[in-house]
């Protein structure tokens, strides 16, 4: 067996506490400085940079069908990037930070942020197509979406099931008050 070596190695001015993505031949990192950058996948190299105006932790997910790069800062904005440029396409604001990352399926972006929102974003246009405003807690986590629902969680022991065009609410579901989740079903809880 070939022994297995380091192809390139890129070293940061700052903590990276995200998940990398990869599309058009490049790595996308984001990082605690508030600066995403595209790293050519072949060499390292730094092929463009965007600053945010506030910390990452949300991991970019790029969209290759519209070539925007979708990521959360702690600016209270959701970034829409070109993802061969770096260029600004557009941004969605929260009203505290988003350290929840995105999910992408079809044309809507899916993400949630601390202010109790999780948002459904247009991501050619960065226009917000559904959102619901009663998740009981931050969200950090990125969320599921298939052709059935989009499921999140939050800090507060909830899950949320969502129907992905509409938003509207499926189900939810927390371990609290002794509503567990058996192996059989999961137990709804009323949407409020």
């Amino acid at each position: 067996h070939a022994p297995v070596g380091v192809v390139w190695e890129f070293q940061d001015d700052s903590d990276i506490g995200s998940a990398a993505a990869f599309a058009f031949g490049n790595v996308y990192i984001s990082n605690t400085a508030g600066v995403i950058k595209a790293l050519d996948a072949a060499d390292g190299s730094v092929k463009w940079s965007f600053a945010t105006g506030g910390k990452v932790f949300s991991s970019p997910e790029v969209c290759e069908k519209s070539g925007v790069l979708v990521v959360g800062s702690t600016d209270n904005f959701i970034y829409g990037l070109d993802a061969r440029s770096g260029k600004l396409r557009w941004r969605a604001e929260a009203s505290k930070s988003v350290l929840g990352s995105p999910s992408i399926l079809g044309d809507l972006v899916y993400i949630g942020a601390s202010d109790g929102v999780f948002r459904a974003i247009d991501v050619k246009s960065g226009k917000v197509v559904w959102s619901y405003n009663g998740i009981k807690s931050f969200i950090e986590a990125k969320p599921w979406a298939d052709g059935d629902g989009v499921y999140i969680g939050d800090w507060a022991n909830r899950v949320y099931a969502f129907e992905p065009k509409t938003g509207k609410l499926m189900w939810e579901w927390t371990n609290r008050k002794g509503r567990g989740l058996s192996a059989a079903a999961v137990w709804p809880v009323k949407a409020n």
